[in-house]
């Protein structure tokens, strides 16, 4: 898409607002470390669990109309790529800079 941003369009608007230097792959680095921040917050602290990433039920009934009428979330698929994406990510702590986050 022509119209579509990209982390390096970000980053030089964050650059040219902040004065600091910023890359499409820092901004997309540090997105990640924010990211990873936030769900270990909600692991700790709220109870967040794999249930819920789980998209709506109503997407596993086939739509009625639009485009993707008769498409439906295949939830064993779905299930498969869960586990592929998060797979890597099993069993390591994401790094993060509070020190108040793991309890021994």
């Amino acid at each position: 898409m022509p119209w579509a941003l990209t982390p390096d369009d970000y980053a030089a608007l964050l650059s040219t607002e902040s004065g600091q230097t910023w890359s499409g792959a820092k901004l997309m680095w540090r997105g990640q470390q924010l990211h990873n921040v936030q769900r270990a917050f909600n692991t700790l602290y709220t109870g967040y669990t794999r249930r819920a990433d789980r998209p709506s039920p109503r997407l596993e009934e086939p739509a009625q109309s639009g485009s993707l009428r008769g498409e439906r979330l295949d939830p064993q698929r779905w299930e498969e790529m869960f586990d592929e994406y998060h797979g890597p990510r099993a069993g390591r702590r994401p790094r993060i800079s509070v020190p108040w986050a793991w309890k021994k």
